[in-house]
């Protein structure tokens, strides 16, 4: 999810995107606040493998012009944590620098190709988070508990420190911006879920 962030959809995009539909559908719909944005995951699914070669080419068209309404246009919506957190609601070297520490921790590069996003940009936080989820699953799966219990610590400072204080303004500044079946809409809907859930399951595997 976290590559959605950084670019308009292509073609690799919407595919790994469909494909991912029927596991993020399932997730949000075992949360009983969800059922409808579970259902337009489906429907829209269910379009995209529908589409002929030229419906998806327009697809993608109007999945950029939707990226730049959604974030740039009207209302601006940031997408780095200096703009929720530092003091000004601009970008802050502080707040950068203070990512960038975290990351270190487990050797996380916040580094893409034909990006020059800041390491507090949305997509980076999550990939940070998503890389430590899974450094922790293969520590548990080999029987490393303490290894695991290390990660799910930084995991949890991370979300505290960082992203857990400003993913929700973010959410909600896409969200009122309407229009329930537009691409980033549905994905900052499940992520919002995603990482309400994350929230609560990082504090009792903490306690």
């Amino acid at each position: 999810m976290s590559l959605i962030f950084f670019r308009t959809p292509d073609e690799e995009l919407l595919e790994m995107y469909r494909e991912a539909v029927p596991f993020m559908a399932a997730f949000v719909d075992s949360v009983d606040s969800a059922e409808a944005t579970s259902a337009a995951l489906t429907a829209l699914a269910e379009r995209i493998r529908s589409m002929d070669r030229e419906q998806r080419g327009n697809y993608l068209l109007d999945c950029s012009k939707a990226y730049s309404s959604t974030f740039y246009i009207g209302k601006i919506v940031p997408l780095t944590e200096s703009n929720y957190l530092s003091a000004t609601g601009n970008y802050n070297e502080e707040n950068v620098d203070q990512v960038l520490a975290e990351y270190t921790q487990t050797g996380y590069k916040a580094e893409l190709p034909h990006t020059n996003e800041p390491a507090d940009h949305i997509g980076f936080e999550l990939g940070f988070m998503a890389d430590v989820s899974a450094r922790a699953a293969y520590c548990a799966e080999n029987g490393d508990v303490e290894q695991m219990i290390k990660g799910l610590k930084i995991q949890a400072a991370f979300f505290d420190g960082h992203l857990g204080l400003w993913y929700e303004p973010l959410c909600t500044r896409v969200l009122a911006k309407g229009n329930n079946n537009c691409f980033f809409h549905l994905l900052i809907a499940v992520l919002k879920v995603f990482l309400n859930e994350d929230r609560e399951l990082i504090r009792e595997l903490t306690i």
